[in-house]
């Protein structure tokens, strides 16, 4: 995490403390920026889709219900 710029070190006698460095992350958030724009919408509705589908299952009479809970 070092080398990629994620996490900085500093020698404390026989002991290494790591830090991480919010600039790298930072960085990683802006470039996630432009996928997160085009994802978050699609995301959203999938997860709309699936609350939807829960409770359809719920509703469902006992007999009409197939398959297996997890």
């Amino acid at each position: 995490m070092r080398e990629s710029g994620f996490a900085s070190v500093r020698a404390e006698a026989q002991r290494r403390l790591y830090s991480v460095d919010a600039a790298g992350l930072q960085a990683v958030d802006a470039w996630l920026g432009q996928f997160r724009t085009f994802w978050e919408p699609k995301l959203d509705a999938l997860a709309t889709e699936i609350a939807r589908g829960k409770r359809a299952r719920r509703k469902a009479p006992i007999a009409k219900r197939s398959g297996k809970r997890a």
